[in-house]
């Protein structure tokens, strides 16, 4: 169930900061140590925003 409830939030787009307290970790790396790999689109969305920037600058 704790898998699952780190799941749902970082999928929704909470922020790993928030759901790593909530979970009561000491640390934000271990959320993302066990938790990246469940989210392929956060690289995606990443580049996008940085295309999306490069672009508005030019």
């Amino acid at each position: 169930m704790r898998h699952f409830h780190a799941f749902v939030l970082l999928q929704s787009g909470q922020s790993p900061v928030l759901v790593s307290k909530r979970l009561g970790h000491s640390s934000v790396s271990m959320i993302l140590d066990i938790y990246a790999h469940l989210m392929p689109a956060w690289q995606r969305e990443t580049a996008e925003v940085f295309a999306k920037a490069m672009n508005q600058g030019s």
